[in-house]
């Protein structure tokens, strides 16, 4: 009795309870693939599905080497893994690769294998099942979600139910398996794991013990129809766990029918996605939401502004956007660096954020640039209290490495419907308007007008054919001499670049300099005129038999590139220049910004040899202690301070100051803006090294220098 207890007990399965359960039928329906390999490779037996798969009809796969049909990029990782399994094969073998088709598609399939051995523990027959998840795989690469579908492995019917039963057993996904009346007859442990409720719990119970209430009857009654009319469903569906969580599962049911067409049971598989919708939420904020600050980023911006324009249209209130452009925001950056720079952006987000209000959107485009959209506007005035609003919250400082720092904005301004009817076009015109408080000064505002259009489409003309100008190598350097004003002879030269148009027209520096600085197209022409400068100025010495010195101009955003003496140093080396007869013009402001990096360049450009000048000296706020340890061998005195001379008292004093000041330090001093010959006598009796000037000549090409080099020896 008790021999006989234990053999009913170890045969006892939960889907034994299952009356008439096909698996053969169910093999020879599905779209997975079943086949038995004995243990040198070859088809014993391939399922129906092997069309789908393979083009070939089961009984032509007999025979046939089953690892030949492995794509040829997943077949030696396969071979590898499979024969790493071999040494054991006690437990089943998972394993994903992509399956060729005859006419060279593939499928990437997801295999389960058993091994069948004898009573000597040898292997007689492999049995597996490949499931299809070139769907789920494509999903996966797409960062959508991921899913994996219920592994199914059956033989013949015995066989099949005991590898089934394993299979959803140890199954990632929940398996629920009803009987035709839809009461549970069996779950597997994925389901008490997702659930929390327990295999005594639910067998006996219907599934709507999982019931979330988030669903309305119509819904469910979809579900039932479609399972009605096809056989199955699957979709995506909320439950709820045990302790009362609610949790998004995607569900797949399909039915189990006899020969007549009965259903008999109803099989349900699902997975808690949870996990996948939470990472398809940050994706989706992380394509609306700009990843420094958290802010809108343009392409909601644009959705918000749609939306905001209906709205305006129905309760005829103006909808205003504030184009905010931060101010030589580059030079934060190049002096403290990108990350105290991002910092700084995130500290203006908060703080442009926490002024606005909640109906309102603040958004970050990019770089340095905000944009804040006013939504029911009730009189254009408004608008300006909010710009001159804006403004004054960015005089209050910032604080950088426990150091004040004041940010200026530039803001454009356009309101719909007046300056525009369409998102795109108000943002445009919006940022026209910005870009001309930038022209009139900064940290100001500008309203957008229909002129402002004209302007833009100018300026950016003028970037194009600026950019193309530098990259195609055509602007041309031209040369003021340097006069000695004890000896009256030309001892030196400026080097002055010009963009002169294939038409002959001269486009003014005044006019494409600082769109050169603005786009940063200024460390190529800088290199350009550079490097033009010292080929001349060899050429130059070499024909008059002389040493003249050519003085290059670096501007700010020049001087603070970090590869700016390596630069300096190749093209030396290219051109074979004495770095003697180079003299580079640092203007005051950049010299005294962030000095100590700045003595670190100009000493190591000092120690290579090359001259080095402070421009435009007296117009910054150069302190008398760092000058003195700067490795600094010329000023030039400022034009600005030499046009009052020889009547101008106050530029007579400033001047005489400037020369005493530049003898006490062992300097020279060069006086640009000479145009009289007064001014040219009265620096010369204040003691003066240097002229440059009208008065002796404007900047000439290469050719008229020679000549005047050529007069003047």
């Amino acid at each position: 009795m008790t021999t006989t207890s234990s053999n009913q007990q170890e045969n006892t399965h939960p889907l034994s309870s299952i009356e008439n359960f096909s698996f053969e039928e169910f093999i020879e329906t599905t779209n997975d693939l079943f086949t038995q390999v004995d243990p040198d490779g070859f088809f014993l037996y391939v399922s129906s599905s092997s069309i789908k798969y393979y083009g070939l009809k089961p009984e032509e796969c007999i025979g046939l080497y089953a690892f030949n049909f492995i794509h040829p990029e997943d077949k030696e990782k396969s071979t590898s893994a499979f024969n790493d399994w071999l040494k054991k094969s006690d437990k089943s073998f998972s394993h994903i690769n992509r399956l060729m088709h005859k006419d060279g598609s593939y499928h990437y399939m997801l295999w389960t294998i058993t091994a069948v051995k004898d009573s000597e523990n040898n292997i007689k027959l492999f049995n597996s099942i490949a499931r299809d998840i070139t769907s789920q795989k494509e999903a996966e690469i797409e960062l959508i979600e991921t899913q994996s579908k219920l592994k199914e492995l059956v033989e013949h019917q015995t066989e099949q139910l005991n590898l089934a039963a394993e299979i959803f057993k140890h199954s990632s996904e929940g398996v629920t398996i009803t009987d035709s009346k839809n009461t549970i007859i069996y779950v597997n442990q994925a389901f008490t794991t997702i659930t929390g409720y327990s295999q005594e719990e639910a067998i006996g119970q219907s599934p709507s013990l999982l019931k979330s209430d988030r669903h309305d009857s119509s819904f469910y009654g979809l579900i039932w129809s479609a399972i009605k009319n096809t056989g199955s469903w699957e979709g995506e569906i909320w439950n709820r766990r045990k302790n009362g969580e609610l949790f998004p599962e995607w569900l797949s049911i399909s039915t189990i029918t006899s020969t007549t067409g009965e259903i008999k049971h109803y099989i349900a598989v699902f997975r808690d996605i949870s996990e996948a919708k939470a990472k398809q939420k940050q994706i989706q904020h992380q394509a609306y939401h700009d990843a420094l600050t958290g802010l809108p980023n343009r392409e909601l911006l644009i959705d918000r502004l749609r939306k905001a324009i209906i709205s305006s249209k129905n309760n005829n209130k103006y909808l205003a956007l504030l184009f905010i452009d931060i101010d030589n925001f580059k030079n934060i950056n190049d002096s403290f660096g990108y990350v105290v720079g991002d910092n700084l952006l995130k500290k203006v987000a908060a703080r442009i954020k926490g002024f606005i209000n909640k109906i309102d959107t603040v958004a970050r485009p990019g770089g340095d640039e905000f944009v804040i959209m006013l939504k029911e506007v009730k009189e254009k005035h408004d608008v300006v209290i909010m710009a001159n609003s804006i403004i004054k919250l960015f005089s209050r400082a910032f604080t950088i490495k426990s150091q004040p720092v004041t940010l200026t904005p530039s803001i454009g301004i356009a309101v719909y419907p007046d300056d525009g009817d369409t998102a795109h076009e108000l943002v445009r015109n919006a940022d026209t308007a910005m870009f001309k408080a930038k022209q009139e000064g900064r940290n100001s505002y500008h309203l957008f007008t229909a002129g402002l259009t004209a302007l833009a489409r100018k300026r950016i003309s003028l970037e194009n054919e600026l950019r193309k100008t530098v990259w195609e190598k055509n602007l041309t350097v031209f040369y003021q001499p340097k006069v000695s004003l004890l000896t009256d002879k030309i001892i030196g030269m400026e080097a002055l670049v010009r963009w002169i148009k294939p038409d002959g027209r001269i486009i003014s520096p005044a006019e494409f300099i600082p769109l050169a600085e603005e786009t940063g197209l200024i460390i190529p022409i800088g290199e350009q005129v550079l490097e033009t400068a010292c080929l001349d100025t060899i050429a130059l010495n070499k024909r008059f038999n002389t040493n003249l010195k050519v003085s290059v101009n670096l501007s700010l955003r020049q001087f603070k590139q970090k590869n700016l003496l390596q630069t300096i140093l190749d093209i030396i080396t290219k051109t074979s220049i004495d770095p003697s007869c180079l003299d580079l013009e640092i203007t005051e402001s950049t010299v005294m910004d962030d000095i100590e990096q700045t003595k670190k360049t100009l000493d190591k450009l000092a120690d290579s040899g090359i001259t080095l000048s402070i421009d435009d000296f007296g117009t910054g706020y150069s302190s008398m202690a760092h000058l003195k340890n700067l490795p600094m061998h010329v000023l030039k005195i400022d034009q600005s301070f030499v046009s009052g001379l020889p009547h101008n008292t106050s530029d007579k004093k400033i001047v005489k100051a400037i020369i005493s000041l530049a003898k006490s330090f062992d300097l020279s001093t060069v006086a640009e803006g000479i145009e009289t010959y007064e001014q040219c006598t009265y620096m010369k009796e204040l003691g003066c090294d240097i002229m440059q000037g009208f008065y002796y000549s404007p900047p000439v090409p290469i050719d008229k220098f020679s000549t005047l080099l050529s007069d003047s020896l």
